[in-house]
């Protein structure tokens, strides 16, 4: 720990910052507990974030120095996520509310899709194609989802990332990819790109503490 903070507090003297994002519902219900993460994670090391909660309405993890953590809502009202991480380009800072209240505790809410064309000329990002809008959840068997998307084509290439309870990660490049899950361990936010000829599209569901106890 003094080591990482010996690294935090010289990459603060040279001045460097960017800006990152941090993924996660905004809204939390009273006695729930959610996973939150970093959404690009270019940290020089595994161990080279720095997570802090400011507000007594939520607890976090005890294990702050991971691409995620944990947040429980202990009572109704606002609090700050926040997370410094250390990459080879210096700092990258972040910020994310949290609204502690009584929320309904079941069912899956998805963010608005966004589209990152950074990569791409102005004219093709323009005409972006991707008509990518939602997925699916299929059981498949006891333990194991496949996300099944709205549309498919065959020109599109899918990259899942799916983030559980506990802060692994888990990925996979299939069109509808199968996941495991388990009642004590269930996934909290899903993470889909679909690159098209055109454009990246990225779309992010999150799903509450109970969403797989009864699915």
């Amino acid at each position: 720990m003094k080591k990482l903070l010996v690294l935090f507090s010289s990459a603060l003297m040279t001045g460097a910052f960017a800006q990152c994002t941090i993924s996660g519902p905004s809204n939390l219900p009273v006695g729930s507990t959610a996973t939150y993460s970093v959404d690009i994670d270019d940290a020089q090391c595994s161990n080279c974030h720095l997570w802090e909660s400011h507000g007594s309405v939520a607890s976090m993890s005890p294990n702050a120095k991971r691409r995620a953590v944990r947040v429980t809502g202990n009572s109704n009202g606002n609090m700050t996520l926040s997370l410094a991480m250390l990459t080879p380009k210096g700092v990258s800072q972040c910020n994310k509310t949290i609204a502690v209240g009584n929320y309904a505790t079941s069912g899956a809410v998805a963010t608005t899709i966004s589209r990152d064309r950074s990569e791409y000329s102005t004219t093709n990002a323009a005409n972006c194609n991707s008509d990518f809008t939602n997925y699916s959840e299929m059981r498949k068997s006891d333990g194991i989802v496949a996300f099944v998307p709205s549309t498919t084509n065959a020109d599109y290439k899918y990259y899942w990332e799916t983030t559980y309870a506990n802060g692994e990660v888990r990925t996979s490049n299939d069109t509808t990819p199968n996941f495991s899950y388990s009642k004590e361990n269930g996934i909290s936010s899903v993470k889909v790109r679909i690159t098209s000829p055109n454009c990246i599209s990225n779309f992010t569901k999150s799903y509450n503490a109970t969403y797989w106890v009864t699915f």
